[in-house]
Order: C-alpha cells, then sequence, then structure tokens
C-alpha cells in the first residue's frame, strides 16, 4: 500500500485525511504521470521546472505533516524522468543512512545549486524546512518567469543577430572573391581598410575548412572553461556583471 493510501484509509482520522487531501492534490497538479515502459527514448537531466514541481510538492506535503523521508518516496515514485527520480530516492536513502536533507542535495551538484542547499541548510538550523521550502519554491518560480521573459526579447535581436553573420559570411566568402580579381595588380591604389576587408576575404575563401572548424573550436573551448572549470566560471561571472549588455541582463535574471 502506497503512502497515499495510508493516509486515505478509513481508520487514519480526520487530520490525516485532511492532510492527504493537500497532498495528493498538490502532487496531482504537478506531475504528468509516470513513465512509459519499454522502447528507446533519449533523457536528459531535471529541467528548472521539474525542479521548481518538486520543491513546490516537497513543500506541500512537509506542511501537511508528513515526514520527509515519506515525503521525498511519495514524490520520487511519480517522477516522470527516471535520472531524477533516482536522484530524490537517492535523497531519500541517504537521509535514511543518518545524512541531513542538505548533505543529501550536495551529493548532486549538478541538479541542486549552492544556493538551493545553503537554503536548506539554513531551514535546517532553524527548524522552518517547509516556509523554506515554500520560499524557495517561490523564488523558483520568479526566476522562471524573469528568466521566459528575457528570453522571450532577446528571441529578435537574436535572429537579427544571426542573419547578419550569415550574410557577412557569404559576402566574405563568395561575393567579395570576385572583387579581388578586378583589382589584381592594382591593390597599392586601395585604402588599407579594404586591403585588410580583402585578405580577410581571401583566407575565409581560401581556407574555409581551417577557419570555420577553428571558429567552432573557439567557441567550443570558451564554453568548457566557463561552465565546467571553476576559474572560468568564476571569470565569466565576473564578466558577466561588467559588460555593458550582459550585466544588465544578468542582474534581470539573478537578482529577482
Amino acid at each position: 500500500m502506497s503512502l497515499l493510501d495510508k493516509l486515505k484509509s478509513p481508520d487514519s482520522g480526520v487530520k490525516t485525511e485532511q492532510r492527504s487531501h493537500h497532498a495528493a492534490a498538490a502532487i496531482s497538479s504537478t506531475t504528468t504521470g509516470t513513465a512509459a515502459k519499454g522502447g528507446f527514448r533519449v533523457e536528459f537531466g531535471p529541467s528548472r521546472k521539474d525542479i521548481l514541481n518538486f520543491t513546490n510538492q516537497l513543500a506541500v506535503m512537509i506542511r501537511a505533516g508528513i515526514s520527509l523521508q515519506d515525503s521525498l518516496e511519495s514524490v520520487g515514485s511519480q517522477i516522470e524522468k527516471e535520472k531524477f527520480r533516482f536522484v530524490v530516492l537517492d535523497l531519500k536513502s541517504r537521509i535514511e543512512s543518518g545524512q541531513s536533507f542538505s548533505q543529501a542535495l550536495a551529493e548532486h551538484p549538478e541538479v541542486f545549486n549552492n544556493l538551493y542547499i545553503n537554503m536548506i541548510a539554513a531551514a535546517e538550523i532553524s527548524g522552518s524546512m517547509s516556509s523554506m521550502l515554500q520560499q524557495l519554491t517561490d523564488y523558483l518560480d520568479q526566476e522562471a518567469e524573469t528568466r521566459s521573459q528575457v528570453i522571450s526579447a532577446m528571441v529578435y535581436p537574436g535572429i537579427i543577430a544571426t542573419m547578419a553573420v550569415v550574410c557577412v559570411t557569404f559576402l566574405m566568402t563568395f561575393v567579395l572573391p570576385r572583387f579581388l580579381k578586378v583589382f589584381a595588380g592594382k591593390e597599392h591604389l586601395l585604402p588599407g581598410p579594404t586591403k585588410a576587408i580583402m585578405f580577410i576575404s581571401g583566407i575565409m575563401s581560401n581556407y574555409w575548412f581551417i577557419v570555420f572548424p577553428a571558429i567552432a573550436g573557439i567557441i567550443g573551448g570558451f564554453w568548457y572553461l566557463t561552465s565546467k572549470t571553476e576559474a572560468g566560471k568564476a571569470w565569466w561571472d565576473q564578466m558577466k556583471l561588467r559588460l555593458p549588455l550582459l550585466k544588465t541582463l544578468c542582474r534581470c535574471l539573478y537578482i529577482t
């Protein structure tokens, strides 16, 4: 018999039935069903929405008086994504083995960030777990809304920037090389900026098989350094708060 079935049993009392009603309502409103069995599918880690739903469900069940272990088991058993379900059930196992909730969360830094872990640690000290989980839910919800608004506002500039890059690449690779033949032998008559542009165009058209992979490698290396290394993360965080355009966007995203 599942936890919710026990809570709904006739001999559990009126108070327990009320707790069960609120917990079941919270779970049914924030989950989408169990995972489909069989077949091949590509599954990624939990999204921000998954973390938000998990925190919201947990806050409601803790506030209803259900123990943390039972809440994690009940919520985890209904999570659709297998990877996230494993993480939640692992949290329950670690708590049962003697770790605190914040210590168990710290074992999964790829899912729960430092802010989340530290707020849970503060709740454990102050004894206000349900209210802290609700505050986390409100914060994550507001962060998701702000992020969605910023991303929506950046769609049009992103499309324009992409089209500009494509057009410039086309001109430098296919159009300008035709003018090189026209000005052959007359390079000394051209101004410096024109010579520089035509030089770059010649490199892009003749050595495109080196230029474009090199650009992709630089972008990939930059992404790796700023997202996978501690020194790179610290440097990029500082730059995001200094660059004129990025600092405004980051303040909208992170200071909510």
